[in-house]
């Protein structure tokens, strides 16, 4: 009696001490078996379902889903759940929304362990979707994305041209929500940082440098206004309109001429400057400042009287059309501010003062939707 004790006690100090063990090997296996599976299922093709078929309870080994449309998945984690032959396997890849682009995802299986070995329950994965496994979580909906203007216009009042004038806008946004404001359609205008008197209403600081404008402003521009992520590297936006208006007291124009068929066989751009002032100006250099440039003449020393006008080549000779670049025109002292002058010439196509604003949620949630609903037929497809 005493002996059969002690063998009874002796095994179950040995199952003690050794299942642990046993169990981290079943736990190795797992992951290992989960990577090999995942491995097949991104090549997706028909030799490559025959050996994933091996990772898959027997009973569903006709159909069960490939999911090609992933690529680089990775086994992330292990989940226990309280059936101790479940484990819910994790894994990350991505995938490619139509114009989104690279999409994180991750897919959650039910693994069980039966005949010595784990497999994947493909009942309960088509019960709950792996792409949706948490959709029944409770989540919190997202807040809208808001901005608008409290000031949707802007007197500057009188100026010189080549003054550097300052304003103050007022908004309305959320704090937490608005990572930054930027302005399309006029030269020359900066917007600062949003200043915050709350946390849902603020000011930004716009700077307009009037050197180019010789001539009263009155222009609409557009805000965009820069919001939370949305997915990857896009981002919610929304478009404000701004009216900015100021009176300029011009003293000289600036004006890129059109080309015509033989300028652009001989590859050179024009720029005409018209005197407005009372008193004479000189133009004591003109410089390029983007290397695919050059000038006609190294340092003109041009007079030009009140009411007149002078044309200025510049030349491209090493491309072979007219690419977005600038040149600096140096003053005679008093002209402008810094006695300096920079002007960009720009091509046709890149005149292009306001432009839509980016995807909203709303649009990138409908993507991804329609991505996944395609993804799910494709999938179960042999």
């Amino acid at each position: 009696m005493k002996r059969m004790l002690w063998t009874y006690s002796l095994l179950f100090l040995t199952f003690s001490l050794f299942s642990p063990y046993a169990l981290a090997q079943d736990l190795d296996k797992l992951h290992d078996r989960a990577e090999l599976l995942w491995a097949e299922r991104a090549k997706g093709d028909r030799a490559s379902k025959s050996k994933a078929a091996e990772f898959i309870s027997r009973e569903f080994r006709n159909n069960f889903p490939m999911y090609p449309e992933v690529k680089g998945p990775a086994v992330t984690g292990l989940g226990f759940t309280d059936d101790k032959n479940r484990v819910l396997v994790s894994a990350k890849g991505t995938m490619f929304i139509p114009n989104v682009g690279e999409f994180p995802q991750e897919i959650v299986e039910p693994w069980v362990w039966a005949n010595g070995n784990w497999f994947v329950e493909v009942k309960w994965a088509q019960e709950k979707d792996p792409f949706t496994i948490n959709k029944e979580a409770p989540t919190a909906k997202p807040r809208e994305f808001l901005f608008t203007l409290t000031d949707t216009q802007i007197d500057l009042g009188p100026h010189k041209q080549g003054d550097v004038i300052k304003g103050t806008i007022r908004f309305q946004s959320t704090r937490a929500d608005l990572r930054s404001v930027r302005a399309r359609g006029l030269a020359g205008l900066r917007l600062a940082a949003p200043k915050w008197t709350d946390d849902n209403n603020g000011t930004i600081e716009l700077t307009l440098d009037s050197t180019l404008f010789h001539q009263d402003i009155q222009k609409e521009v557009t805000l965009e206004a820069v919001g939370p992520a949305i997915i990857l590297d896009a981002f919610e936006t929304r478009l404000a309109k701004l009216n900015i208006a100021a009176k300029i007291e011009g003293k000289l124009r600036l004006t890129q001429l059109p080309q015509s068929a033989q300028a652009q066989k001989d590859h050179i751009v024009e720029i005409e400057i018209q005197n407005l002032g009372s008193a004479p100006l000189q133009i004591k250099d003109l410089r390029p400042i983007s290397t695919n440039y050059m000038v006609a003449e190294s340092a003109p020393n041009v007079t030009v009287r009140p009411g007149q006008t002078e044309k200025f080549a510049v030349l491209y000779p090493n491309s072979p059309v007219l690419t977005d670049g600038e040149v600096q025109f140096d003053l005679s002292s008093g002209v402008l501010p810094g006695d300096k002058v920079l002007f960009r010439i720009e091509t046709a196509a890149s005149q292009i003062t306001a432009l839509p604003g980016g995807p909203t949620r709303a649009d990138i949630d409908a993507l991804v939707q329609r991505a996944l609903q395609e993804a799910g037929q494709t999938r179960q497809q042999p």
